[in-house]
């Protein structure tokens, strides 16, 4: 797995849990929704953290309006918002990407 593009509307814990042997075995990049749901399934971040694999740098995705660019932003386990989680060893090739 190089990508996983997650739609399941609150279960996203659940489903990060169910496969957690795979993410961290390919430690793909991540796209889903961080919901109200999420954080509470999750608890903490250090738990929601635990999901996945090591060493994984979350960022919100974000624009400024509805026309614009999408922006990455620093990620906060208490907003709402579409997120991408990136192991360290791809962090390079999405730098390249976004410019």
């Amino acid at each position: 797995m190089d990508l996983v593009k997650m739609d399941v509307e609150g279960f996203e814990v659940r489903v990060l849990l169910g496969l957690r042997q795979r993410i961290r075995q390919d430690r793909p990049v991540i796209m889903m929704e961080f919901s109200p749901e999420t954080e509470e399934e999750a608890g903490t971040e250090e738990k929601f953290r635990e999901c996945i694999y090591e060493d994984a740098w979350i960022f919100s995705v974000g624009s400024i309006s509805i026309t614009s660019s999408y922006r990455l932003k620093p990620f906060s386990f208490a907003t709402v918002d579409e997120i991408l989680i990136v192991p360290a060893e791809k962090l390079e090739q999405l730098a390249e990407v976004i410019r």
